[in-house]
């Protein structure tokens, strides 16, 4: 497998941690509520997160809820036969996930707060007293972002949405998955849609 750089897994990253973050639970004003997690809010697991690990809760946080979002995302996997035969947005095949956490440990130790490692984040997690308050969801925000990954033709399957052609590139194929978390039409659906693809197309 050639080796994927540094600037391809940080972009892959930075995709996943904007949608496990906007899909949290709760928060103020509210996320999409697809996974049952509120851990980057100060004034909820943020605050658990700040006081037990001072210097690095924004790190942890962002662990904990790609982790939390992986497994909703196998959760819906698991519905489907043969469920080793398709890529999704938390699960791009054992290799590359294995390296994507590798990258993500790199990053954690580098002493850089999230948004300045990752600078395509959409969010900005509060650090301490003094530090900008963290930033707000925006539904149409984040859609408009989304928008930006271009379109995606896909189909309902038993578990979600599949992708319909050819499955492209990783740093591509993760773009337009995460495209197809738009409704036709706008908006979110209130469940994780679990956009996923042929890992063998």
């Amino acid at each position: 497998m050639p080796i994927t750089p540094n600037s391809t897994l940080d972009h892959i990253l930075s995709i996943q941690l904007n949608i496990a973050w906007a899909g949290e639970s709760d928060g103020d004003p509210e996320r999409l509520n697809w996974w049952r997690c509120d851990l980057s809010a100060p004034a909820s697991g943020g605050d658990f997160l700040a006081r037990l690990l001072p210097q690095t809760w924004t790190w942890a946080a962002l662990i904990a809820i790609r982790k939390a979002a992986a497994a909703v995302d196998a959760e819906r996997r698991g519905t489907l036969a043969n469920a080793d035969h398709y890529y999704s947005i938390f699960d791009l095949g054992p290799a590359l996930n294995e390296r994507l956490d590798e990258r993500l440990d790199e990053l954690r130790t580098a002493n850089l707060p999230p948004h300045q490692a990752l600078p395509e984040l959409l969010f900005k997690l509060h650090t301490g007293p003094g530090c900008d308050e963290d930033s707000a969801f925006d539904a149409q925000d984040f859609a408009d972002w989304l928008s930006g990954m271009g379109s995606a033709s896909h189909k309902a399957s038993p578990a979600g949405r599949l992708l319909v052609g050819d499955t492209p590139p990783k740093a591509i194929l993760i773009e337009r998955l995460s495209a197809m978390l738009l409704q036709d039409g706008g908006g979110f659906a209130k469940r994780w849609p679990f956009p996923h693809a042929h890992a063998h197309a």
